[in-house]
């Protein structure tokens, strides 16, 4: 799941859109639509979805949330940060 098609295309994995919805309700959508992956860019997420800025700024509630669980995150100059997150759908 990403915003465009960019990542999952050169990944070779179906995309899904990034709705522009609550925070709960697109990991929850991430969850029910079968996706195994979550793409969160820093500039993405600054200028476009700011509901999704604590997963890529804030260790602590990317560490707090269950339903996520990271499996890449790195972040360089202001703006170029990147994280994946791989969907949990067994979780409660």
């Amino acid at each position: 799941m990403d915003r465009k098609a960019y990542v999952p295309f050169y990944a070779q994995m179906r995309h899904v859109q990034l709705g522009d919805d609550d925070y709960d309700t697109i990991v929850e959508h991430a969850r029910r639509s079968g996706v195994d992956y979550l793409v969160a860019e820093e500039f993405v997420v600054q200028l476009y979805r700011p509901q999704l800025l604590p997963l890529v700024s804030d260790p602590a509630f990317r560490d707090g949330e269950k339903r996520l669980r990271v499996i890449y995150a790195e972040r360089g100059v202001p703006g170029t940060g990147v994280a994946i997150f791989e969907v949990v759908r067994d979780f409660p």
